[in-house]
Order: structure tokens, then C-alpha cells, then sequence
């Protein structure tokens, strides 16, 4: 666990384990960062807004020495910083609960298959060398993929990056310093990421929480995990070549070979339909593949 030097009074020292003091009890009575002539939010007194914005100033901090730890020079990671204090810290993010069973419809739906089928037909190749090498079924890479994205056609944001960096000031993370902590190091690894395979960190979209590509991977499994197929020296999450063998290895050493759910689980980061939805889609891709197998061809029309 990252800490800093600015951060070690309000949050490290001879605290009992659970318990955090708070972040403002440092700080002189009265401290003003911001003049309430910046106060923008109508949810939020000017008095919260102070505390806020003095929270903000801290985190700023940390996720600056988390990018310097990880390698990074200033100019690398500053654009991230420069931080607009009517929108950060956001003070609610909208939570929007998963329908599994509309999901479970859509993912099994005859389109959906179809999809599948020819995602199946067009990366048959590197699916089996995956398969092959790390001994996780091609179906069921194919199945991560239409959960995680839709191949891809799931609609992302557009600035990854700040998505996370957004994610570092919700307020709803307050009170949870390692929530807001891993996402700081989240962004680190995402900037050593985009730097080290020369892409452009604004431009590569994804969800909120800074996962993405096709196999919608979090920053922080790159490094043990990333995988380049196709030897071009990138580890592109969103070229079918390098997500495919990435998602491999991720499900292999976490137990793929034997328990697939439970890798998936580990995936997913908890238990819940989505384990079911993915096997459901790989039973039903087999399901098809054979019917097609057998099916002989329709006589020329022509």
C-alpha cells in the first residue's frame, strides 16, 4: 500500500486497527481552499464544499506521488491534474443496478449467437492457440468477451483515463481510503501502460472504473497478465490477438482448467449471474456449432 509524506499525519500512525482519524482534524479551524464564489454544486452547502475542496487538495497529492512512483515524469501525468473544482469532487455518482435477467435475454438472444459464432469463425486461430497454450476452452474466451463488451460494441466512455481519475474524488469513497487510494495507483498503471505501448491515455475509452478493451481489463492486471499475441511488441486490449490470449492467461491462473466459475468470479470481482450467463452463452455457442457441424449444406439455388 502507496502512502506519502503529505498523507502520513492525517492517515497513518497509532490509529486502532478500523479506525481512521478524520482527514480535516489536521488542519487550522477555518481553513478556506476555495472562495465560495466557486461553489457550483447545489447539493453541497458552501461549509461542505470547503471540506471537500480540502479533501481534494490531499488526494491530489497522493495521486501524484502514486504516478511518481510508478515511474512517471510530470508531464506525463499533469493534464490529469489540472482539475476543474466545479466538477471534481463529483459529490454523487448515479448507481445504476444490473438487470441480469434482461442481460441474460440479450446475451442468449439469436443475434447475440450469431455474433458469437462469427467472432468465433473470424479469431478461430489465435482462440485455439489460446486455448492450446493455457488451457481455457475457446468458447469460453469468446463468452468473456460478449459479456465484458459485445466485441466491442459496447459504447465506453470516452476518456478512460479521467474516468478514473474522476473516480479518485467521488465523495462517496470519502471515508474508504483504499477505494479512492487504488484507484490513484489504477491511473499509474493505466499512463505506464498507455506510455510503454505508445498510445494516447485520452483517447482510448472505457468504463468508469478505468477498465477496458474487448476484454474490459483493469490497468492493474496488465502487468502480470498482459499478453502480446500477434509479436508486434503492443499489448492491445482491443486487437482480438492480444485480448484473447490476455483473458487466457488471467483465467488459466486463476483457476480456469478446474473450476471456471470460480475464475470468472475472480474476474468479475464477485459472485453473482454473471458466472451463469457467461457458461449459459459457451453451452449455447457449442450447442450451435454442432447443429451447424451437422447440418448439411442447403443445395445451390442458383
Amino acid at each position: 500500500m502507496l502512502t506519502t509524506l503529505l498523507l502520513a499525519a492525517a492517515f497513518s500512525g497509532n490509529v486502532p486497527k478500523g479506525q481512521h482519524p478524520s482527514p480535516f482534524d489536521d488542519l487550522p479551524k477555518g481553513t478556506v481552499i476555495y472562495s465560495q464564489k466557486e461553489h457550483r454544486d447545489p447539493f453541497v452547502s458552501p461549509k461542505t464544499w470547503n471540506r471537500l475542496m480540502i479533501e481534494r487538495t490531499r488526494r491530489l497529492a497522493y495521486l501524484e506521488e502514486a504516478c511518481r512512483t510508478a515511474g512517471l515524469a510530470r508531464e506525463e501525468f499533469a493534464s490529469f491534474l489540472d482539475l476543474d473544482p466545479s466538477i471534481y469532487p463529483r459529490v454523487y455518482r448515479p448507481k445504476r443496478a444490473i438487470n441480469w435477467t434482461r442481460f441474460r435475454n440479450e446475451v442468449l438472444a439469436d443475434g447475440s449467437l450469431a455474433d458469437g459464432i462469427d467472432f468465433h469463425r473470424e479469431h478461430r486461430t489465435a482462440l485455439e492457440r489460446a486455448d492450446k497454450r493455457y488451457g481455457v476452452p475457446a468458447l469460453a474466451i469468446v463468452a468473456l468477451i460478449r459479456v465484458e463488451s459485445n466485441f466491442g460494441m459496447f459504447a465506453f466512455d470516452p476518456e478512460n483515463a479521467r474516468n478514473v481519475v474522476a473516480y479518485v474524488f467521488y465523495t462517496e469513497t470519502m471515508t474508504s481510503h483504499s477505494k479512492w487510494q487504488e484507484a490513484a495507483r489504477t491511473l499509474a498503471r493505466f499512463l505506464v501502460y498507455c506510455r510503454n505501448n505508445k498510445f494516447d491515455p485520452a483517447a482510448i475509452r472505457g468504463s468508469w472504473a478505468g477498465a477496458f478493451g474487448l476484454i474490459q481489463f483493469m490497468p492493474f492486471n496488465l502487468e502480470p497478465y498482459g499478453v502480446d499475441g500477434n509479436g508486434d511488441g503492443i499489448v492491445d486490449l482491443f486487437d482480438p490477438d492480444d485480448a484473447i490470449p490476455t483473458a487466457a492467461n488471467f483465467l488459466r491462473d486463476n483457476g480456469a482448467v478446474k473450476d471456471l466459475v470460480k475464475a470468472l468470479t475472480r474476474y468479475f470481482g464477485v459472485r453473482c449471474p454473471y458466472q451463469e450467463i457467461a457458461l449459459a452463452y459457451e453451452n449455447a455457442l457449442r450447442g450451435q456449432l454442432k447443429h451447424k457441424k451437422n447440418t448439411p449444406p442447403r443445395p445451390s439455388t442458383h
